[in-house]
């Protein structure tokens, strides 16, 4: 299956870049399991450096979902099982990378375990949910949680030994929000190898003088 989404497809492009340099393990939040056939689609798409493995998020208990109801989205939900796997490859100066803030819950563990911990926010969570909240009618309520990501937002990134975005905009509005922050700017981008199409003695150039037109909507 072709990995899709900006988001997907720049995860899997960091995935590869860093597998180049050294051995990288992902971690999932899954309820599959590990299974062979997930094993061989990593390895067949990354290469033997790369390692993915599946977990299952705790089950709920009424005291968790009571308390879950005053949580934002992205507060929710934790994972003993990646816990798990944190404390039994901790070693001295590895690093894990957190991809969104759905993964920051992690952060205190890392850096008590040692590893060099890195937050990677792609873009500002807060921002996206306060220009919903005050553009779109219909998603007022979106004001309240903008609030609460924001302090979220702060606290990991203010924690995290550097803070990763896609763009110098976004860097900038984390800048504003946690002055603290080490920040570095890792923007959205398509590795074009990954699409060069096969020989086909059959294509025809396209003529002198033809324009392609790309007509798409670029705002996020």
């Amino acid at each position: 299956v072709p990995v899709v989404g900006a988001r997907r497809i720049r995860d899997a492009q960091i995935i590869s870049l860093l597998a180049e340099r050294l051995p990288v393990e992902v971690l999932c939040i899954s309820e599959e399991g590990d299974s062979p056939s997930i094993r061989s689609a990593a390895e067949s798409k990354f290469g033997p450096n790369v390692r993915v493995s599946c977990h299952p998020l705790d089950p709920g208990n009424p005291l968790s979902a009571s308390v879950d109801l005053l949580r934002p989205h992205f507060a929710k939900g934790y994972s003993r099982s990646i816990e798990s796997a944190l404390r039994s490859h901790a070693s001295p100066c590895d690093l894990v990378w957190l991809s969104r803030l759905r993964m920051g819950k992690y952060l205190d563990l890392a850096r008590r375990l040692g590893f060099f911990s890195i937050l990677d926010e792609h873009q500002i969570e807060s921002d996206l949910l306060f220009d919903d909240a005050f553009t779109k009618m219909r998603f007022w309520h979106q004001g309240l949680t903008a609030a609460q990501c924001a302090l979220y937002e702060r606290k990991l990134s203010t924690e995290a030994d550097l803070v990763v975005t896609t763009s110098s905009i976004d860097s900038s509005r984390m800048e504003k929000l946690a002055p603290s922050s080490k920040l570095q700017v890792l923007p959205y981008a398509i590795d074009t190898k990954n699409y060069v199409p096969d020989p086909d003695p059959d294509r025809t150039r396209a003529e002198p003088g033809i324009r392609f037109s790309f007509i798409a909507d670029l705002d996020y």
